[in-house]
């Protein structure tokens, strides 16, 4: 009789096959331009059995999404709800986002180039799965901003400008990187990973010192 542990076991295997197999083509490819042979012979597994565990190209292009949101920002995120000090909050913020994007740069790139051609269907497909990623930590970070502006510690700000600022400071440069780097010899750039690190503590400094009421 078969085990059922070890059925179940190799399942899970083949689904994580293929989902890293999805992963690798949907980066290099895109959504438009992967087909379910390409991840099957990524993955080396024949079209039936992949259609078997994900049914179509669309459900394994969420699936790969999801993980991709997850991997990019889910950690870095969280820090936003922690009870830490809000100048803390927005160095550890930056910080660690700056490391999800430089250690996987081709799935930033991947996720920044399919949000732009979401419709209101592909929008409404993941906007639960943000909501439970984003919002709860969100909203912590706005009432602390919010906390901080009444007590005097910081100038009044917009919490969600605030917010939209600091990612656009931290992913703007990074998704611009190629341009970044083709200039590496007149700006002497020698290692890129170094150059964004330091750029991170300086962006965190910049909107500190920008907050700061007695500044």
């Amino acid at each position: 009789m078969d085990d059922p542990s070890s059925h179940q076991k190799n399942k899970l295997q083949t689904e994580e096959k293929i989902l890293l197999a999805a992963k690798k083509v949907f980066i290099e490819k895109g959504f438009d331009g992967a087909s379910t042979s390409d991840i099957a012979r990524a993955a080396g597994v024949n079209k039936a059995l992949l259609h078997y565990y994900f049914r179509s190209k669309e459900k394994l292009f969420q699936q790969v999404f999801r993980q991709c949101i997850i991997e990019l920002w889910e950690k870095s995120f969280s820090i936003l709800g922690q009870p830490i000090d809000l100048f803390d909050k927005i160095k550890l913020f930056i910080n660690k986002t700056t490391e999800a994007y430089l250690s996987a740069p081709r799935t930033l790139n991947f996720v920044m180039y399919e949000i732009t051609k979401w419709d209101n269907s592909m929008a409404s497909l993941f906007s639960d799965e943000l909501e439970k990623i984003f919002l709860p930590n969100v909203e912590v970070f706005y009432k602390q901003v919010e906390q901080e502006a009444r007590k005097g510690t910081i100038k009044p700000v917009d919490p969600f400008s605030l917010l939209l600022d600091i990612v656009s400071l931290i992913q703007l440069p990074l998704t611009h990187g190629l341009i970044i780097l083709n200039l590496n010899t007149y700006h002497n750039i020698k290692d890129p990973y170094t150059f964004f690190k330091e750029r991170a503590q300086h962006t965190a400094e910049s909107i500190i010192h920008c907050l700061r009421s007695d500044c």
